[in-house]
Order: C-alpha cells, then structure tokens, then sequence
C-alpha cells in the first residue's frame, strides 16, 4: 500500500526558466498534494531572474515535510529539450512526474495517479483529465470543453489504452504534466526523442506507443494547464503542426515497425496539408479546403510532395521565400 503522507518510488522533474512568480506557485502545488513525491528536481535553463532565490525560499517548507529538493542551474541556455532529458536522466525513481513551472497540480493528482499505476502492471504510464485554467489561474471552463473534444479526450474511455497511438496522434490527448510514467519506460525511449522541441510531450508519447508501452487513463481533472502568452508556442511564433510534420515524417524512417511506421507517415503527411492550407488561408489565396485541392490539381503537385504544393502557393502570392 502506498504510504498516506510520501511515496518513496516518486520523483518529481520540474523545468523552468525565467518564471519566477509562476514557479511559486508550481511548487506550492506539489507542497499541497495528499501523497507527496520523495524528492523534486528543479531544473532551471540559465534563467536570469530570481529562480534560484525562489527556490531557497522553498527548501525548508519541502524539508520539513520529508521531501528532498534539488536545483540544478545551467551555466547556460540550452533550450526545452536538453533541459528536459537531463532532468530526466537525474530524477533516478521508479516512477517519474513532470511540471512545467507554469502549471500545477491538484492535490490529488499524486495519490491516484500513483495508485492507479500502482495497481495495474501492465500500464507504462497514467495520464489524468485536466483542466485550462488563464494567466491569473482562474478556471477557463468553455476553454477545457474545447481542449477535450479537440484532443479526443473528451472520448477517451476510463481504463487501460491498448492501441493509442492513433488517438495521440490524432489529438495529441497527453501533456507531460498530467502524466506519471514508469522510469524503465523512459529509458526504454532512450528518455526523450532527439530534435523534439518545441513538440516534446507529443514525441515523447508518441515514442512511447510505437514502443508497445501502455496508458491507463483517468479521466478525473487532477491537472492545470496554464494558458497564457509566454507560454503559448504560436504566440511565441513557433508553427506547431509544421513542427509535427518534420518530426512524424523524421521518426517514421527510423521505426521498423510497417503499422507504427504508415500511421506517423500518414500524420506527417496531414499535418503538412494543414500546415500549407494554413499559409494559403493566411493569405486569402484560398478560402476553401477544396480550392486548395483545385489550385495543387491546376499546378500538377502531388500533395505528398508539400515543399513543392507549399511552393506552388507561395508563388502565387510572391511570398515564396517566408516559408522555404
């Protein structure tokens, strides 16, 4: 049985960099959680405001409720990937939790997530409902209906997920914070795919399905996802399904499995038609999906081939070089 107050198989990676006042209350979430970690690992990405004082100001509320915290600093900034796979590495526990510095936890998210994985030994990993919540932490309801029924997760059924990656990959359903993993799973994926960010939780899973590993899932809303500015890629000018298609198509070639393999071909080939129907819309050369089917048949392009149906559109519009 777990223990009512700690749970020694649980180690818990925090990443953040230059969060100071989000970071607050990250931690004070993993600090109100029924079952707590045994050890939490802040991983700081050379951050240039008062992190490392924030994280101080934590030591001793951890210490005294039996919780060891580490800070680690790079001298340097190395970006979200490399960040997270050496935490990663570091957090040496059975059974490994992430927060991002930006999100929280309810209390209970560690208690049930633990037991849940506890109890099932097939499942590699838990991943739990979440909610939206806004820069200020107030609670987006219309904003977390969206998200499930976006992601698939609003028709994910409570239990064990056998066959997941085609879900995944249509959402994507999981987050690395509403997820507790097995570390032997993580190591099983060498801990993080290579050339993954900013799509790191998404690789991650998607690894993780292609390798056979199993998901339970608990729908219950343990979880809160932080919305806001500096945390949004597309506000940050990062091209989300650009970044998926590369990397579906990248990951493909390496799998030897024909199914996993068609299935991540087959999403990188969708995420690109999205991507080029996006740059189209963006630039009212179409308004429909089937003018953009038009326009590749008028300019013999074989829509697999998306540098040149990116091309053919670019052309038309004399913007060729702000996408190739």
């Amino acid at each position: 049985m777990i223990d009512t107050a700690s749970n020694p198989r649980v180690g818990v990676v925090v990443t953040t960099r230059n969060r100071e006042r989000l970071l607050r209350d990250c931690l004070t979430s993993i600090l109100a959680q029924v079952v707590r970690p045994h050890s939490v690992l802040i991983s700081d990405d050379a951050s240039s405001d008062n992190t490392q004082q924030v994280v101080q100001d934590f030591q001793r509320s951890f210490n005294v409720r039996g919780m060891d915290l580490w800070y680690i600093r790079h001298k340097k900034c190395v970006g979200q990937e490399v960040n997270r796979r050496s935490a990663m590495r570091q957090c040496r526990y059975p059974v490994v939790g992430f927060l991002d510095d930006d999100d929280m936890w309810e209390p209970e998210f560690l208690r049930d997530a633990s037991s849940a994985l506890e109890a099932q030994s097939g499942a590699s990993l838990v991943a739990t409902g979440l909610t939206i919540i806004d820069s200020h932490g107030k609670v987006d309801a219309d904003a977390t209906v969206r998200s499930d029924l976006a992601s698939g997760r609003a028709a994910l059924q409570p239990g064990l997920l056998d066959s997941w990656l085609p879900s995944h990959l249509a959402g994507p359903q999981f987050l690395l914070g509403n997820v507790l993993v097995r570390r032997s799973a993580l190591e099983d994926v060498d801990f993080l795919p290579v050339k993954c960010d900013p799509i790191c939780d998404f690789a991650l899973f998607c690894s993780l399905a292609c390798r056979g590993h199993r998901a339970w899932w608990l729908p219950d809303r343990l979880f809160r996802y932080r919305v806001h500015s500096s945390g949004r890629a597309s506000d940050r000018g990062i091209d989300i399904p650009h970044a998926r298609a590369e990397w579906c198509y990248a990951f493909a070639k390496t799998l030897t499995d024909r199914g996993a393999r068609r299935l991540l071909m087959q999403t990188s080939a969708a995420a690109r038609r999205a991507v080029i129907l996006m740059y189209a819309q963006r630039r009212d050369i179409i308004r429909s999906t089937s003018e953009f089917a038009t326009l590749l048949s008028q300019h013999g392009v074989a829509e697999v081939d998306w540098r040149q149906c990116a091309a053919a559109i670019l052309m038309l519009a004399g913007l060729r070089r702000q996408l190739l």
